[in-house]
């Protein structure tokens, strides 16, 4: 009796009127693909010139900067010496923080060259392999500029110890 209740049930719950129709719906239905466009073998005139615009001007402000760094360091360097032994808030400790500032400002010029040299080494994949070199060009000089930076930043805390 309970099979042929649980029959009853399931034929009950069975739609009159056959199988649904298994055509795709609407939203179903392909959708139109864009085509793959192949990136160019070589890189435009515009791109290049680009190019050319933003290293001259990360060439420019990385020679401002290293210009700056040499001018300042070695009064940076009397300074702290000359305020060897004073007390802050002296005169001569003051005109040190002043050049030690000098030196600070100096090296914040190191992260705007990087900030525009960086965009620069990195190879977007619609660029060509034309791109390459010189984007490796770009990515070595990137690579020395940190380094200078650090370097000038080790050397002004080894400066700045100086005056303790």
């Amino acid at each position: 009796m309970v099979h042929v209740l649980g029959a009853t049930l399931i034929a009950g719950c069975a739609g009159r009127g056959g199988f649904p129709d298994l055509q795709p719906r609407p939203h179903e239905a392909p959708r139109a693909v864009a085509p793959v466009v192949a990136p160019a073998d070589a890189l435009s005139a515009e791109d290049r010139a680009a190019f050319g615009r933003a290293r001259a001007r990360a060439d420019d402000r990385l020679a401002e900067v290293r210009k700056a760094w040499a001018q300042a360091w070695p009064t940076a360097q009397a300074a702290v010496a000359a305020a060897r032994g004073a007390r802050p808030g002296q005169p001569a400790w003051a005109e040190a923080q002043l050049h030690l500032s000098r030196l600070d400002d100096a090296l914040a010029g190191y992260a705007e060259v990087e900030a525009i040299l960086s965009p620069l080494a990195v190879r977007p994949d619609a660029r060509p392999a034309d791109w390459d070199a010189e984007r490796a060009a770009v990515a070595v000089l990137l690579e020395r500029v940190r380094a200078e930076a650090q370097a000038g930043y080790r050397q002004r805390r080894q400066l700045e110890r100086g005056l303790d």
